[in-house]
């Protein structure tokens, strides 16, 4: 009898580390489905990099989708990292290089450089512990410089007549949002709301452009398939679908019709910490193209590998 009493103790033991060690790691999955600057709990710092290519086949004229007789590309590679100050303070900043090819049916050009750097920041509002039905808060707010070239300077300087150089947009952006994630044994779900803004600038012909207030919503849902007993190492798969939608712009003080914006993707993910100093993920992503999900932006697909390293307090 002591030794079932023994058995039954070590049993039900090992199954609460177990789901403790689940929560632990849902919590870490949850936050790395948020960006690549964002940092999990015990991680101090950490630096990497990201290759990105998309494909764009298709446009939103108005929200009736057309496809194009050949797609264009885009290939982004983005240099990153982010710093915890405290417990609930992280800093992060992202770097990217933009190579475009853009095709037509009687020609195509190449073209790129610098993007626009971005300086994002993010303050912990609430944690709770796992398994509960309140979800962790976090607030965040980004400023975007416009150091890539934009289609006013592309139209202004280039000798390219498809804006191919086009890395960047045309003036400052700021941006800010909230943050919600909740973890469940070895499942995890965020969801994100935010908006931006950009000042006025001048366009090519001299006329003052005031762009309109954007914003973006995100819901995610994931789950771990693999992890180790020290949580080392583990394996993540999620799924999320955003939608981004930005308004009308004025120009010399009048709205123009019909210039507002919309585009809701879906994407998976695949990574993890393949040690406890480096972490992978794949993701891929894909445009809606139903009538009215989207609205006068290029629609397409992407492929994206990250890796980084980090630097934990355990």
């Amino acid at each position: 009898m002591n030794a079932r009493f023994a058995t039954a103790i070590a049993v039900a033991l090992g199954v609460s580390l177990w789901s403790l060690a689940a929560d632990a790691q849902a919590c870490c999955a949850a936050a790395q489905s948020s960006g690549p600057t964002r940092l999990s709990v015990g991680q101090l710092a950490t630096v990497g990099v990201g290759a990105d290519v998309k494909r764009n086949s298709g446009v939103f004229a108005g929200t009736s989708y057309r496809s194009m007789n050949r797609a264009d590309y885009e290939f982004r590679q983005t240099g990153f990292g982010a710093l915890a100050i405290g417990e609930q303070l992280q800093v992060g900043a992202t770097v990217p290089f933009i190579r475009n090819r853009i095709r037509v049916k009687d020609g195509s050009e190449s073209g790129g450089g610098l993007g626009d750097m971005a300086l994002q920041i993010r303050y912990q509002l609430l944690e709770f512990p796992p398994r509960t039905l309140s979800p962790d808060l976090g607030v965040f707010a980004s400023v975007t410089a416009p150091t890539g070239r934009s289609r006013t300077e592309s139209i202004a300087q280039s000798e390219g007549r498809l804006q191919a150089d086009v890395t960047g947009d045309e003036s400052w952006r700021f941006g800010g949002g909230v943050q919600a994630e909740w973890a469940w044994v070895n499942w995890f779900f965020t969801s994100e709301v935010s908006a931006f803004w950009r000042p006025s600038y001048e366009d090519a012909t001299g006329d003052s452009v005031n762009p309109g207030v954007g914003m973006r919503t995100r819901v995610g849902i994931g789950r771990i398939l693999f992890s180790s007993a020290s949580m080392n190492e583990n394996l993540v798969a999620g799924a999320g679908i955003s939608h981004g939608r930005q308004g009308r712009d004025r120009r010399s003080g009048s709205s123009v019709a019909n210039s507002d914006e919309r585009l809701t993707s879906v994407d998976v993910h695949l990574g993890g910490h393949i040690t406890k100093n480096l972490h992978a993920m794949v993701k891929v992503s894909t445009d809606l193209r139903l009538e009215h999900t989207g609205k006068n932006r290029y629609a397409g697909s992407m492929i994206g590998l990250a890796l980084r390293g980090v630097l934990t307090d355990y």
